[in-house]
């Protein structure tokens, strides 16, 4: 029998890794909390897309649960999502 080469993850097995709170929040902290070291122009690229990659992780995670819910419309929720962070970011300042 010949051996098996690893074959490079499909697109779906590569949407199915685990989400990291731990990761994602040690990564938001370094970039948002109060009293963060100032970066370099390298680490802000690299911080902003491994937040991305995180985001992009933990979207279909969320959506997929989303649509377990009760009365669940995920397409529609999705698009309020923005909607209602505006609303809230604008009713704190």
């Amino acid at each position: 029998m010949a051996p098996s080469t690893p074959r490079p993850p499909t697109g779906e097995e590569r949407d199915r890794r685990p989400l990291d709170p731990q990761t994602m929040r040690a990564s938001t902290r370094r970039l948002l909390a109060e009293g963060a070291e100032l970066l370099s122009v390298e680490e802000v690229e690299t911080l902003t897309l491994r937040l991305r990659g995180h985001i992009m992780v933990a979207v279909p995670e969320i959506e997929q649960i989303a649509a377990q819910l009760p009365g669940a419309r995920p397409a529609a929720r999705s698009a309020e999502i923005p909607q209602q962070l505006r609303a809230t970011s604008l009713s704190r300042h």
